[in-house]
């Protein structure tokens, strides 16, 4: 008896100790490491209309953009996401991801000047690595084709650090390490089209491969990274048909 008084104690004591370091450390995440790690962690859960015509703008603008400038790219990460999902942005998505293949010398340097003045052109400010219209942002990825002794595969342009505002985060950056960052040459050429709010846009010739391998644990799943997106009455708007 004393032997099992005992053992439950401990587990008893166990219990109690799991208990008080989970108290202490899910407000702290909620209260100070998230939002500081994340800008939009705090933001309502689902984009307003302005909000998702402004994401949309630069998604279909850019491509056009690309595609004026003979560009190789593709919709990439969250976007492609709800390309496939939706045909749309992500109600509760944060910014643009598109990713292209980079060119050598002085080809990428032109290109890097035209694209910027064109972007100009639409309004949207930025380069060939980000970009901004109004208050969305697109990160744009830029890649290598490489060759090694496993063959062909995409490696990108700065794997841990794509995003050169400054203002990536810690935790932003977790994604690289949670997902394969280099892909198979196969998955994403020849890129396809895909109908995104009524427009082509291009994508990986295997766009479900590139998803498995981008988010291997959400990718059948809605995963916001808004805490509000978890609250049992937040539902999301309504698809808009057209776009200004």
């Amino acid at each position: 008896m004393r032997c099992c008084s005992s053992r439950a104690k401990k587990c008893v004591s166990r219990r109690c100790v799991l208990l008080v370091i989970l108290v202490c450390i899910i407000p702290l995440l909620h209260v100070y490491v998230l939002p500081r790690a994340m800008g939009y962690y705090n933001e309502e859960c689902y984009l307003s209309p302005e909000q998702l015509d402004d994401l949309r703008y630069m998604v279909i603008t850019i491509c056009q953009i690309y595609e004026e400038l003979n560009q190789t790219y593709w919709l990439d990460f969250g976007t492609l996401l709800g390309a496939v999902r939706r045909g749309d942005v992500l109600p509760h998505d944060a910014d643009v991801d598109l990713s292209r293949l980079r060119m050598d010398g002085v080809a990428e340097s032109m290109f890097g000047r035209q694209f910027s003045q064109r972007l100009q052109d639409f309004g949207i400010s930025g380069n060939a690595m980000i970009a901004t219209y109004k208050g969305a942002k697109a990160d744009l990825f830029n890649w290598n084709l490489v060759v090694d002794n496993t063959g062909d595969s995409y490696k990108p342009f700065a794997m841990l650090s794509y995003h050169t505002s400054g203002r990536e985060t810690f935790v932003e950056g977790l994604k690289h390490f949670t997902a394969h960052v280099d892909l198979p040459k196969s998955l994403i050429l020849p890129t396809r089209k895909m109908k995104f709010f009524g427009k082509n846009v291009s994508v990986p010739r295997d766009y479900w491969g590139v998803l498995a391998e981008r988010y291997p644990l959400t990718q059948w799943v809605q995963f916001p990274y808004k805490w509000k997106c978890w609250l049992p009455w937040k539902r999301p708007p309504l698809p808009r048909a057209t776009i200004r």
